[in-house]
């Protein structure tokens, strides 16, 4: 059987690893960082490792000093117009720099972005993987606080990745274990992400951008939009991706 192309976006905060996690899977220096916050647009690298093909899209960062929260999304959310029907979206978080509030406020925004339905194709990934000892050291930091949460939300997805210090042959490893989560997810290639409400998620974000004070704090302009899309998605759920608002975070 032929090989399908994995469709990846990878999304989070500029300074957690996105770019340096796109090269390390890609296996090539292609996605420089310190690009993404003078940029703020996707970019995207298709290419042919063996028998194996990877269309990945690396996004701006989501929380960026002096940018507008809607006008980042919006670029985020080009993204599946970059790759359409992407098998998996990796979240990156930086092992020893998140806090709950950061995690819940990414969350939140990839719901907001793209719908509910992002969560089902949803893959943690965690740089700077050199800090943890062993796979129960691991364990134990995603089991505390916000983020095991979001893990469980993910149906158990999450993954490890260091990507400076650490041997090829375990870079290697990891890299494998992270494409066996999106073979997984995927269904190799059967299970794509398709949100039929996308455009409703693209005019909240146009209202928003236009209408709302950017410089309201960040929890303030989310449950602000979390509103607005209540308002304009339909009811019901499925494949429309409506937003279920999680309260109590």
């Amino acid at each position: 059987m032929d090989r399908y192309i994995r469709k990846l976006i990878v999304v989070g905060e500029n300074g957690n690893g996105k770019s340096s996690t796109c090269n390390t899977l890609l296996e090539k220096e292609i996605f420089v960082g310190a690009n993404r916050a003078r940029t703020a647009r996707c970019e995207t690298c298709f290419i042919h490792m063996g028998s194996v093909n990877v269309w990945l899209v690396d996004s701006p960062g989501m929380f960026e000093p002096n940018s507008v929260l809607a006008e980042r999304a919006l670029e985020i959310q080009n993204a599946v117009t970059e790759c359409k029907e992407p098998h998996a979206f990796l979240i990156v978080f930086k092992a020893d720099a998140q806090t709950d509030e950061r995690i819940m406020q990414t969350v939140d925004m990839l719901r907001l972005i793209f719908g509910q339905q992002v969560m089902k194709h949803a893959i943690i990934v965690i740089t700077n993987a050199a800090r943890f000892r062993s796979d129960a050291d691991f364990q134990k930091f995603y089991q505390n606080g916000k983020l095991k949460e979001i893990v469980k939300m993910c149906k158990g997805r999450i993954v490890k990745l260091e990507n400076i210090r650490c041997s090829p042959e375990r870079k290697k490893d990891m890299v494998d274990d992270i494409f066996a989560v999106v073979d997984k997810v995927s269904r190799m290639g059967k299970h794509c992400f398709r949100n039929s409400d996308l455009d409703c998620h693209k005019q909240m974000l146009e209202q928003h951008l236009v209408q709302v004070d950017a410089s309201k704090p960040i929890n303030e302009q989310i449950e602000l939009m979390k509103k607005r899309l209540r308002e304009q998605l339909p009811l019901q759920q499925g494949e429309s991706g409506y937003y279920d608002v999680v309260d109590g975070h």
